[in-house]
Order: structure tokens, then C-alpha cells, then sequence
């Protein structure tokens, strides 16, 4: 048989090809592929069977079965809801066939042809994608939905974000950080709010009643004034109306006195007439009245008002006392008390007024120890409220005043009004005067007032200006020996006093006067703190006085006149002394017309007939 070309060429290759994989891959190594083949396939049969018997054992167990049931269970209801879906289908075309025309119906389905021929593939795709799908598995992916949800609702609406829902915004913010007493983030809100055109009336009146909340009562008043004009044309913002009648009545903004009351009334008018039952104008009417003396129109308003205010109710207090209503007032002050063991107990801030309101309210009630411990708290807590210490002071000398009386126990209540006072500012001078004035008269109070300032004086660091305040009441007792070592004490203590060094000179040269030796050095003394108090405070009247006085002492006739010639003519209101002591100035000079002129002076300026 013979063989083409192409043939001899094709055997050739064949068997190269054989001699190649024989080289490659040998007998011995194809039985063991062969036999390792035949292990594998034993070994995944074996596995399988063991597989299909564990399969089995787990299907027959209560788990398996509990699976089955849920496997069921799925597919009835995957059945039941493709059935009921189905069904409201076949209902609503059957009642869609009752409602609209046949003539709409063909129409409807030739557009629905049209769009299935259209969109045929992509619904295919849809109903597909949505039969094979694993539910159970998809329930995992809800959060995330949930969660691209938000993030898509924002991305929409921040830019398609109106004006108005900004200034809300806003708004919401600046309450929030007024709230947080973050005063440099209401600012800044504020500046935006006005930038939006969003500083409303109502928005304008929080900023400025923050701002006055803050202490800066000039820009607040500045910005309620521009919201409570009393023109005609406008009516402006009733709640800033209610807020400047009650600064007005308070006395925190300014007026002649004949304006007081009737532009008060006027902010008022205006604030009921926005809102006529607006809590803050009502008080401000409750306080008109008081300050009028209509306490019956008073106490019937507070009785409208119905407010739990302790500084409303504390004004009120008052009023009832004043009426000799003291069950009312006892009652008032308990509800006063209440509130505010209420807001402590509770964990409320009180700011530093509330704590002075509840302090009121217990030494009113003549709870003075409880007093004591709210002022130690407020003390505490509010340290370096200056408004608090100087409306407390003034509280507290008002009610020592008014407590003082000839027996022991007044005495003993006054007295504990002047150390809460000094306790709160041991250096107070209003108090220690109270003091020292309660001290200088003869009854009961006056030695329980003496025995307080020994004990003062006695303790560590005792106020400098005390030691001048009791030696200046020991001079006007007559008892110069005992207040010139006090007043120069006092001197000692605050050198730059010009009131204690012109009663130490004054006190020095008295006792010079009375000496037989010594007298000279005594007035030279005198001499030099009268010259101390007039460099710190020059050609004043009083010291320009003691000055004259000292020289005629000294025998200096002539610097005694220029003296009180400087004081005669450097006061608006002359008094007698000065020509007194003039005319003996005058006489020793032997000059008696001009010493009789001021002798005359000085008697018509004793009887008060004389006329400048």
C-alpha cells in the first residue's frame, strides 16, 4: 500500500508524538494515576453516602423536620400571596371592566401591547429577577436601605432647601444654644438669622432679652426700645411693651419723675392691647398700682394673675402686710418657699436672684438659719455676682431698720440682718454704718450693736473703715481720748480715707485745746493730717473747716481767715460753724464790724431766716 507525502508526513509526527508522551508519561506512572483515580472516586462515594445518610438522619430529626415545616410554610405563603395578588388582579380589572367604556378599554390595551412590545425585555427582566430572589436573605439589606434613604432625603432637600425652613432652623439653633449658654454660638446664629431676613419681632426680642440675661443691659435696652416705640404709627412688640413698663417701674431705665408713671402705663396699654392677658404686662399694671399706692387694685390684679413668679409674689407680700393681711402674706410666702425646695430638690439651676427670693422669703417667715445656709450656698455657687451682693445689702439694711425696736428680740432681729449682710461683704460700708449707727443710741439694741462691733474689732482682719466709724462715734459721744487712738488706728489702716483724717486732725486738735503741755506738737500734728486729707481731696469745704480751726487754735488769726474764707465760698449750702469761727478770727485780728457780720451770718443761719 502506498502512502502519499502528506500521509508519510502525518505518521511520522503521530509516532514522534508517541515516543514523546511514552518518555513523558510511562506505564508505572499511568497505573498509578489509574489507581489513585479509582481510591478518589471510592473515597467521594463513600463521602456521599455518609453525606446523604447524615442529610437523612437530620431530616428525620426535630430540627430537620422544623426545617421542612418552615420550607413549607414558605412556599404556602410565597403560593397564598402570589395567589392573593393574582386575585385582587383579576378583581380590580373585572371591576375597572364594569367602570370604564369598552371603547377606552380597547384603547388602553392597544397602548399596553405598545408598551409591552416596547419595554417587553426590561419587565421580563424585573418579574425574573424578583421570582428568584431569597427574601429571607434580603432582610439583612433593609438597614442599609434604611440608612441610603436618609442620606438620599438630604441630598435632595439641602439643595432644593427653602428660605424659611433655614430661618427655622436658625432659630431652633439659637434657642438651643441659649439654652447652653453658649453665648458666642447665639451670636453667630443671630448674625445669620439677619443675614436670612429672619430676625422677626419675636426673634429680635429673645436676642435681646438674652443679651440683658448676659449683662449687657445698654444693647439689650437699645434693642427693646427699637421694638416698643410709643408713636402712633406703630404698635411694636407687645412682650417688649411688657418688658420696658416693668424696667421703667424698676427704675433700671432713667426718666423724670413726672414721666414715670404714665409712660409706663402707656408700654402697658400698648402690651394688653397685643395680648390682654399677657403675664408680664399684667404685673407690670400690679406694680403701677403699688407704686401709686393703690394696694386694693394691687392685690386684686396679683389675684387675676395667678403666677407662680416669687418676685411678682414677693411684691405682693407687701402689699398684704401693708393691709395687715398677715395669713395672706404667711400664705404667699409659704407657696414662695415651696417652689423653690420644689426646683432644689429637684436638681433645677436657681440663678443667683432666685436664690436672694428664697432668702427673703425665709428670713421673712423668720427662718434666719436657713437664710444663713441659702446665702452660703449662693455664695458658693455665685460667687462673683455683683448684682446679688448689692441687692442683698440693700435688702438687708431695710429690714435691720425696719426690725429695730426697744426690746431684746428686735434688737437681737435687726442684729441678724447686719451679719448676714457682713458676711456677705465683711467691708461693706452701708452695713458697718448701719452698725455703728445702731450702736450709738441708749436701748437694748444699742448695746447688742456695741458688743458686735468689740467682737469684730477683736477678730482677725477686721474692716479698716470700722475703726474709723467707732472712733467718729466716740468723738460725738465726747470721749476724745477713746477715739483719737481708734481714728488714727483707722488712719494707719487705709492712709488714703480723707473723711478719718480730717476727724483724727479734728479730734487731735480738741485734745490739744484741753492740754497744758504738749500743745504746740498736738496742732502741728493736727496740722499735717488735715493737709493729708485736703491733698487728697483739695478745697473741700468740710476740711478747708477743720484747717481754720486748727490755726486759730495755733494763734494764726490771718491763715485761719484764708482757710475759711476758701470754705465759705467753695459751698452752695453755707453752714453756721464757718463764721463762727470766722467772727473769732476777725475779733483777734481787732476787726469787730467784720466779726460782728459773721457772728449775724451765722445766727440767721441757725434760725434759717438767712437768705444768701
Amino acid at each position: 500500500m502506498r502512502f502519499t507525502t502528506a500521509q508519510k508526513i502525518r505518521r511520522l509526527l503521530n509516532k514522534v508524538e508517541k515516543a514523546i508522551t511514552r518518555f513523558f508519561n510511562p506505564r508505572w506512572l499511568r497505573k498509578l494515576t489509574k489507581s489513585t483515580s479509582k481510591t478518589l472516586k471510592k473515597a467521594e462515594s463513600q463521602v456521599a453516602r455518609s453525606t446523604r445518610k447524615v442529610t437523612k438522619g437530620v431530616a428525620q430529626s426535630a430540627v430537620g423536620r422544623g426545617a421542612k415545616d418552615a420550607q413549607k410554610f414558605g412556599s404556602r405563603f410565597q403560593k397564598n400571596v402570589k395567589t392573593f395578588f393574582l386575585s385582587l388582579w383579576k378583581t380590580i380589572v373585572v371591576i375597572a371592566s364594569w367602570i370604564i367604556p369598552q371603547s377606552v378599554r380597547t384603547a388602553m390595551k392597544k397602548v399596553g401591547k405598545r408598551i409591552w412590545k416596547r419595554f417587553r425585555t426590561l419587565f421580563q427582566f424585573i418579574g425574573r429577577w424578583l421570582k428568584t430572589r431569597q427574601y429571607s436573605l434580603l432582610i439583612g439589606g433593609i438597614p442599609a436601605i434604611a440608612m441610603t434613604g436618609v442620606l438620599m432625603y438630604f441630598l435632595v432637600r439641602i439643595p432644593l432647601q427653602t428660605n424659611d425652613s433655614k430661618v427655622r432652623q436658625y432659630t431652633r439653633a439659637v434657642e438651643i444654644a441659649i439654652g447652653k449658654k453658649d453665648s458666642t454660638a447665639a451670636d453667630l446664629f443671630q448674625r445669620q438669622l439677619t443675614l436670612l431676613g429672619g430676625m422677626t419681632e419675636q426673634n429680635q426680642y429673645r436676642a435681646a432679652l438674652y443679651k440683658f440675661e448676659q449683662g449687657n443691659f445698654e444693647e439689650a435696652l437699645t434693642e427693646i426700645k427699637a421694638l416698643a416705640p410709643l408713636d402712633k404709627d406703630s404698635r411694636g412688640y407687645g412682650r417688649a411693651h411688657s418688658l420696658m413698663a416693668l424696667w421703667i417701674l424698676s427704675g433700671e431705665v432713667t426718666l423724670p419723675e413726672d414721666d414715670v408713671w404714665p409712660t409706663a402705663e402707656a408700654h402697658i396699654n400698648l402690651a394688653l392691647r397685643s395680648n390682654d392677658n399677657d403675664p408680664v404686662a399684667l404685673a407690670a399694671r400690679m406694680e403701677l398700682y403699688k407704686q401709686k399706692g393703690l394696694a386694693g387694685k394691687a392685690i386684686l390684679e396679683f389675684e387675676s394673675l395667678n403666677t407662680e413668679s416669687p418676685a411678682i409674689n414677693l411684691s405682693v407680700v407687701e402689699l398684704y402686710l401693708s393691709q395687715g393681711k398677715l395669713e395672706k402674706a404667711k400664705e404667699t410666702l409659704r407657696k414662695i418657699d415651696k417652689y423653690y425646695q420644689d426646683r432644689y430638690e429637684g436638681e433645677t439651676e436657681i440663678n443667683p436672684m432666685g436664690y436672694l427670693y428664697w432668702t427673703q422669703t425665709k428670713l421673712l417667715l423668720g427662718e434666719f438659719q436657713e437664710a444663713d445656709r441659702l446665702f452660703k450656698i449662693a455664695a458658693e455657687k455665685h460667687a462673683d455676682d455683683e448684682d446679688l451682693k448689692q441687692r442683698a445689702l440693700d435688702y438687708f439694711v431695710i429690714m435691720a431698720e425696719l426690725s429695730r425696736g426697744p426690746t431684746a428680740q428686735s434688737a437681737n432681729r435687726a442684729m441678724d440682718y447686719i451679719r448676714l449682710g457682713l458676711r456677705l461683704v465683711p467691708d461693706s460700708r452701708t452695713m458697718l454704718t448701719k452698725l455703728v449707727n445702731l450702736a450709738s443710741g441708749s436701748d437694748e439694741a444699742s448695746k447688742i450693736a456695741s458688743e458686735e462691733i468689740k467682737q469684730i474689732l477683736a477678730g482677725e482682719n477686721p474692716p479698716a473703715i470700722l475703726w474709723s466709724m467707732v472712733g467718729t462715734l466716740e468723738a460725738s459721744r465726747g470721749n476724745l481720748d477713746k477715739a483719737l487712738p481708734l481714728l488714727m488706728r483707722g488712719a494707719e489702716e487705709n492712709p488714703k480715707d480723707e473723711l478719718t483724717l480730717n476727724n483724727c486732725a479734728w479730734v487731735q486738735m480738741k485734745i490739744a485745746e484741753n492740754q497744758a503741755s504738749g500743745r504746740t506738737e498736738d496742732l502741728k500734728t493736727a496740722l499735717e493730717l488735715v493737709d493729708r486729707a485736703l491733698a487728697l481731696k483739695p478745697n473741700w469745704p468740710k476740711f478747708l473747716e477743720t484747717r481754720g480751726e486748727i490755726f486759730l487754735a495755733m494763734g494764726q488769726p490771718k491763715n485761719a481767715i484764708e482757710a475759711l474764707e476758701k470754705c465759705v465760698n467753695g459751698t452752695d449750702k453755707p453752714t453756721p460753724t464757718p463764721h463762727e469761727l470766722l467772727a473769732k478770727a476777725y475779733q483777734q485780728l481787732k476787726d469787730p464790724g467784720v466779726a460782728e457780720m459773721h457772728r449775724d451770718i451765722a445766727r440767721r443761719l441757725r434760725s434759717g431766716t438767712f437768705i444768701p
